[in-house]
């Protein structure tokens, strides 16, 4: 339902060019390391970085997740993850392994000797106790290969996870992207409250939030703001909380899929079951759309942080101040998953110049200052920004930037607090890619968003029932402030 982090790493397709890299020398120890300088696993094969800028690489297809993968991705989280060289290797490995043991029982293949022990805190000898019980472990599986493959990169995920990093992830590129036709009943869901990381602690009630124009549910006479009462006659919520199997069904997968919806309308508190049948789309990137309001302001609505989203939004306003003198500028971002900080950064110069939009430091607390670029023409325009608890990673570098450099007032609610940093990738010897930040990002004037979130200066959220009656207080109150 919601994806906290910049999606690039997912579109990285190898190329064989960069084969080469995997057989560089080996990851240098940090020196404060409790192994000193011979700290690091001391075998070759570094962990390739993936350029960040330009069109993705593409690459080999992957092979086996062995333990010499595993191997490259504890030394390549140790050297190169944010929080690395504080790590407790000790920490990282335990989950590595109790990732694998999980694999193990969910297979009814859990092995009596899959058991780790002797760590101490070294980074060489802890990593050689851990490759030596793993390899036992894939080696008793060695006749199933899903197994095997399913347990490494059980072992793997572990690792990564003990980052605790929303921006942190291993693209197995197992399960390739997906394509061909798609599916839908033509309608996305939305939650009440501030979204969590576990869907069934959301907060009731299930409403329909977006609908196609012309799909299935918008030919059933569904629209926004209905809530979702059962699917397939199983209610989505039971003693205030959701029953998350039933949340699958909302979304098709097939031709022939068909969904029993029943739904209630709070503006008129009919409840009614409707049959959808799944429509064939064809996914289309989302578009920044700009609406001229009464009054002279603009509303313009920049759904991800994509590249081209920035020039599209200047774009469009400068197309309205062709036929309209314009009073002021409201940019909606609620529900924005992120997106790339160069578009974050050249909105933000053009309504600001000479500032620090945000700082990007090491655990040393050594900062490099993300800023302003001045050459970015000044709108010289007044702005506010309506946002909510799907607005992440790059969404809340824009918002925080508007709230905390003073440019806007933030209108709606907190938002979502995944926003550890900017994401690296890092290319494995078995063509897997390793996501991760670097450096830990602080938005405007220094503030922490990862994790707690930037808050509204005005909580206004936009409920089922608002949607239901047609109602937006949170654009209201932008609109009464761009007007005063």
């Amino acid at each position: 339902m919601q994806v906290f982090r910049d999606d690039r790493a997912t579109k990285w397709v190898l190329v064989a060019a960069l084969s080469g890299l995997l057989t560089a020398g080996g990851v240098a120890a940090y020196a404060d390391d409790p192994g000193g300088a011979s700290a690091s696993t001391g075998r070759s094969g570094a962990c390739a970085e993936l350029p960040t800028s330009g069109e993705p690489p593409q690459l080999p297809a992957p092979t086996r997740t062995t333990v010499d993968t595993l191997r490259q991705a504890y030394d390549c989280i140790l050297d190169n993850a944010y929080a690395g060289s504080a790590l407790d290797t000790r920490v990282m490995l335990r989950d590595g392994f109790k990732a694998a043991t999980e694999e193990l029982i969910r297979r009814g293949r859990d092995q009596p000797t899959a058991t780790l022990a002797g760590l101490t805190g070294h980074r060489k000898r802890d990593w050689d106790r851990f490759a030596a019980t793993m390899q036992t472990v894939l080696n008793a599986v060695s006749g199933d290969e899903a197994a095997r493959q399913a347990v490494a990169g059980a072992a793997l995920t572990g690792m990564v996870a003990s980052l605790g990093d929303n921006h942190a992830g291993w693209e197995s590129r197992r399960v390739p992207p997906q394509s061909g036709p798609q599916y839908s009943y033509g309608f996305r869901e939305g939650v009440s409250g501030r979204p969590t990381r576990n869907i069934q602690d959301a907060t009731p009630p299930f409403y329909v939030d977006l609908l196609r124009a012309g799909g299935p549910a918008d030919q059933a006479g569904l629209k926004r703001g209905d809530i979702l009462v059962a699917a397939n006659d199983v209610p989505l919520v039971s003693n205030g909380m959701l029953n998350g199997g039933v949340l699958g069904d909302l979304h098709a997968a097939k031709a022939t899929d068909t969904l029993r919806l029943t739904v209630t309308r709070p503006a008129t508190g009919a409840t009614w079951t409707v049959t959808l049948h799944a429509e064939t789309v064809t996914p289309t990137a989302p578009a920044v759309e700009a609406t001229l309001l009464p009054g002279g302001i603009a509303k313009v609505t920049v759904p991800a942080f994509a590249p081209g989203a920035a020039d599209a939004a200047l774009g469009k306003i400068a197309e309205l101040r062709t036929t309209t003198t314009l009073r002021g500028i409201v940019f909606d971002v609620r529900g924005n998953g992120g997106g790339r900080a160069e578009e974050v950064g050249k909105l933000i110069s053009s309504f600001v110049h000479g500032k620090v939009i945000a700082r990007d430091c090491d655990i040393r607390n050594r900062c490099t200052d993300d800023r302003t670029d001045d050459t970015v023409p000044l709108l010289g325009l007044p702005m506010t920004v309506l946002t909510n608890g799907l607005c992440a990673s790059a969404c809340e570098g824009f918002t925080g930037a508007v709230k905390y450099l003073g440019i806007g007032k933030v209108i709606g609610t907190r938002t979502a607090g995944a926003a550890s940093g900017l994401q690296r990738a890092y290319l494995l010897n078995d063509n897997s890619v390793l996501v991760m930040p670097k450096y830990y990002r602080f938005v405007g004037d220094d503030a922490m968003v990862d994790e707690i979130g930037v808050p509204a200066d005005f909580e206004i959220p936009l409920t089922a029932e608002d949607l239901s009656f047609g109602r937006d207080p949170a654009l209201d109150k932008a609109r009464e402030l761009l007007a005063g």
